[in-house]
């Protein structure tokens, strides 16, 4: 499941070497029978296959890991974690939606949802950069949208999978959303799903640009990352990481409750031209500051390697993340001019001590990684690359 928070993936191994089958059969849960045409996939890549008429399916798990998905109009998600080594077959029993959703209370949908959320819905789902431009939603009428009573939470439903065709990086992409929601007090954006990749066809010419381009978005991204940590390459890649730390702007909360005893008092304070010009800077600052460790952060500082090869990343406050040999696209400095022009992110761990990290780029539990700054506005559909994606620096 690939989740992002907003605040929200090759360098290190080869994902074709030491390929093994897996085989399997799909049936409904209720009646036991077999389920034909069920679209079985590994998350996040191009590998995925139907099931034939009598519910069975064989795919080629390339190493590493990954999250097996099968998917079915009137059924809910199945998902399982698979591991490209060994050999499996599984039995997969899909039940009903009718059957998972029997608790849940439903709520309206807003009547010209799409009309009002659209083009946000796509900002902050497909992107802003240059890449989105070139893709688009091909199905925007499935999408539902729920705005709570009080106005604090938007909710977005799927009734069928997101088809995306994504012209820039020459993909077209399915996406199963699981979840989609914005708080509007926290201004957190939180969406998780099932992405299957279907590589588009092209003149020679054409599919040279896609490589160059899918080049473009792999370098300096979440996948990069990841995968240059567990290979213990990410300094040498060009990501520079330090410990960061985050406190209350005590300032700020001493100024907000001056102006509350203002409104309450109104006849009490009569401010001067430099206090109010001096509060007015003061309320524009952020809620928390954050200090920056000077030391740059290793691979043994930040982590651990198990005994099956799984980097265990572990820190503790925030990471402060700066990919230094490019800077941020031009539309990122135009939404962020504060930000100079670099590509740094932050990362927090939440409900976790620790995150697992593959060589393949694959990181568990998505949940609990929180990405702000650049990768929060950088990793989107737009920019979205398969865990099968192969690419060597030379």
């Amino acid at each position: 499941m690939r989740v992002i928070w907003v605040l929200l993936l090759l360098l290190s191994c080869s994902c074709a070497i030491g390929q093994r089958s897996i085989t399997g059969t799909v049936i409904d849960a209720e009646k036991g029978l077999p389920l034909p045409g069920v679209s079985v996939f590994l998350s996040n890549t191009s590998v995925g296959t139907l099931t034939d008429d009598r519910g069975r399916f064989q795919l080629l798990l390339p190493n590493g890991k990954f999250e097996l998905v099968a998917t079915s109009v009137g059924y809910a998600t199945f998902q399982q974690a698979v591991l490209g080594e060994g050999s499996d077959s599984l039995l997969i029993r899909m039940f009903t939606k009718t059957s998972t959703l029997e608790t849940v209370v439903v709520e309206a949908f807003e009547k010209d949802g799409w009309k009002k959320w659209g083009r946000w819905f796509l900002e902050q789902f497909i992107g802003m950069s240059a890449y989105a431009a070139e893709c688009r939603l091909l199905n925007p009428e499935v999408l539902r949208f729920r705005l709570s009573e009080k106005g604090k939470l938007l909710t977005v439903i799927a009734k069928e999978p997101l088809v995306i065709e994504n012209k820039a990086l020459g993909y077209r992409i399915r996406y199963q959303m699981e979840e989609f929601w914005f708080a509007f007090d926290t201004q957190l954006l939180f969406y998780a799903g099932f992405p299957f990749f279907e590589p588009m066809k092209g003149a020679k010419n054409r599919q040279q640009k896609w490589v160059e381009k899918r080049k473009e978005v792999y370098t300096g991204s979440v996948l990069h990352f990841m995968r240059a940590l567990h290979a213990g390459r990410f300094q040498e890649e060009g990501f520079e990481v330090r410990a960061m730390h985050k406190k209350t702007n005590l300032e700020k909360e001493r100024v907000r409750q001056l102006y509350r005893t203002m409104f309450l008092e109104s006849d009490m304070i009569n401010m001067a031209g430099d206090s109010s010009s001096y509060y007015s800077r003061v309320l524009k600052q952020p809620n928390l500051l954050s200090t920056i460790d000077k030391e740059l952060l290793s691979g043994e500082q930040l982590g651990t390697m198990s005994d099956s090869s799984v980097y265990m990343l572990r820190f503790q406050d925030f990471l402060h993340v700066w990919f230094k040999p490019q800077g941020a696209p031009v539309e990122f400095l135009q939404s962020f001019p504060e930000s100079g022009g670099r590509r740094i992110s932050e990362l927090q761990l939440v409900d976790a001590p620790a995150i697992e990290v593959w060589a393949n780029g694959y990181y568990a539990d998505p949940a609990n990684l929180i990405f702000n700054g650049f990768w929060g506005w950088w990793e989107k559909m737009a920019t979205m690359l398969p865990l099968d994606y192969e690419w060597v620096n030379k």
